[in-house]
């Protein structure tokens, strides 16, 4: 049985492939603030996700292009893909802004990863390091195989929702999670939290991401003190790559799922850590059948919440 839709103030909606399951979510004004409403969730079919990764995206596409009740003809959504779709690099350019390193690094694309850039989808994002670079500027840009991904975008596009965006699901969850601390400028943050069979890691500075990560922790045969156990030990590798590569210890904010709570002050040692939520900052009311984890699809609306003119 479907709700009752909200139709009045739809401004954009929201896709996000976590996994087994999607889940769709639109964005409408309320007041000064916003809520995430008509959402939708959706077991993808199987063969279309494997492991963290889309393993056909022509099917899934078409299978969600069919199955999703667009709020409007043309609505504007994002799409959230699973973050190891994407390779990640830290690198610092001799260049005065994002626009200036982006083409640098497309000049200089197969020194970063190895694929041509013709092959690419790429983008770049400025990146704040916990001590700056004299000069330049530092950016973590990130790539995907075109061939991965674009059959999807393709599908989807022939909708009748209209696709503007896609973005890393851990970058779309760190938009909605931050806590406000984690905003100064040499406040380190390590973001823990999990999707589905995924764990996902972010690493921040100043509010900006300087590490995105993700490992699958559930498979048939894994046991519960596998799960456990890898959870911990990804927590601790990251946080030694913070130490070895800033020469600093993050501080570990996290949003788990029941089995995991208290792994995060397990793995942290002597870091301080702390639970977190939707940021309250965001004024974002979360609607049924919407739960209060889906900060995924909340962190997709919030790019549109934070623009002008939408």
């Amino acid at each position: 049985m479907f709700m009752q839709r909200e139709n009045k103030d739809i401004r954009a909606a929201a896709l996000s492939l976590r996994g087994r399951r999607a889940c769709y979510g639109e964005l409408q004004r309320l007041g000064a603030g916003w809520r995430l409403v008509n959402a939708q969730e959706f077991e993808t079919p199987p063969g279309c996700m494997t492991g963290g990764h889309i393993s056909d995206g022509a099917r899934l596409g078409a299978f969600l292009r069919k199955q999703i009740r667009w709020g409007a003809k043309k609505l504007p959504f994002v799409l959230g893909i699973p973050t190891s779709e994407c390779l990640y690099q830290l690198i610092s350019l001799p260049a005065a802004n994002c626009d200036e390193a982006r083409e640098a690094v497309k000049w200089k694309f197969s020194e970063y990863f190895p694929f041509a850039h013709e092959d690419a989808l790429f983008d770049v994002s400025e990146a704040i390091l916990p001590v700056p670079e004299k000069s330049g500027i530092t950016v973590l840009a990130a790539a995907a195989m075109k061939k991965q991904l674009l059959p999807l975008f393709d599908e989807l596009s022939s909708s009748s929702g209209r696709l503007c965006a896609a973005e890393p699901l851990a970058a779309a969850c760190a938009r909605a999670l931050t806590p406000p601390a984690a905003y100064d400028s040499g406040a380190m943050t390590l973001l823990a939290f999990c999707l589905e069979e995924t764990a996902q890691f972010v690493l921040l500075n100043g509010g900006t991401g300087l590490l995105f990560r993700s490992c699958v922790l559930e498979d048939s045969a894994f046991t519960a003190d596998d799960v456990r156990n890898d959870f911990k030990n990804e927590v601790r590798k990251t946080l030694d790559y913070a130490q070895s590569r800033f020469g600093c210890t993050p501080a570990v904010a996290y949003a788990l799922p029941e089995r995991l709570k208290g792994l995060a002050d397990e793995a942290a040692g002597q870091a301080e850590t702390a639970p977190v939520s939707i940021s309250p900052r965001h004024r974002l009311e979360i609607c049924k059948p919407a739960e209060e984890d889906w900060y995924d699809v909340a962190g997709l609306l919030l790019r549109y919440a934070n623009e002008d003119g939408v």
